[in-house]
């Protein structure tokens, strides 16, 4: 198995190539306790592209990301060929087949969804009951993708990431308040 990565500038998206037919011969795994590693989600825009094969061999996609301390998974758009494909995202580096109150979302899509930010329940005719909200924090995410037709089809998932801002501990912001009213009464005692 062989997974190209590249980046040539800043502005450009990671791109990991996961072709199942073709120059690179690649598959991803079928098994659910041991996923494809992709690795890291960069900064920015990255995309993952690649094939269902003849679904007749149950030919399903397996990938397992991660996404940084420092960031947050603001979108996962999804661009599809043909219609009624299962799609299931799961936190952590495993997916259970079985269990769906594991995942955070379980839904068909098609192509007419194209582009839809998979991190949102905006669409209502999707049968997603799990719940799942954008931006999804920092952590591992498994990825099951697979056809319901038994045909060949080509997918692309585009993932955007951005960096998160921390924001003070209502702790911390309780210190800052208690120390400058302290000081404050400091300086009239002193009139």
């Amino acid at each position: 198995m062989s997974c190209g990565l590249a980046a040539t500038s800043v502005a450009d998206p990671v791109n990991f190539y996961l072709e199942e037919f073709g120059d690179l011969g690649t598959d991803l795994s079928d098994t659910h306790s041991a996923p494809t590693v992709l690795g890291s989600l960069p900064l920015g825009e990255s995309l993952v592209a690649g094939f269902i094969e003849n679904a007749q061999r149950s030919d399903i996609d397996i990938f397992t990301f991660t996404v940084d301390t420092n960031l947050a998974l603001d979108s996962i758009l999804l661009s599809v060929d043909g219609d009624r494909h299962f799609l299931a995202i799961s936190e952590g580096t495993q997916i259970s087949p079985t269990e769906s109150n594991t995942m955070l979302t379980a839904r068909l899509i098609s192509s007419s969804q194209a582009n839809d930010n998979l991190l949102t329940n905006d669409d209502p005719f999707a049968p997603d009951t799990l719940g799942i909200s954008a931006p999804l924090g920092p952590g591992d995410y498994t990825i099951w993708l697979q056809e319901t037709q038994f045909e060949t089809f080509g997918y692309a998932f585009t993932f955007q990431t951005s960096t998160i801002t921390a924001i003070p501990e209502a702790s911390s912001g309780f210190l800052l308040v208690a120390l400058g009213t302290s000081l404050g009464l400091r300086r009239r005692r002193r009139r």
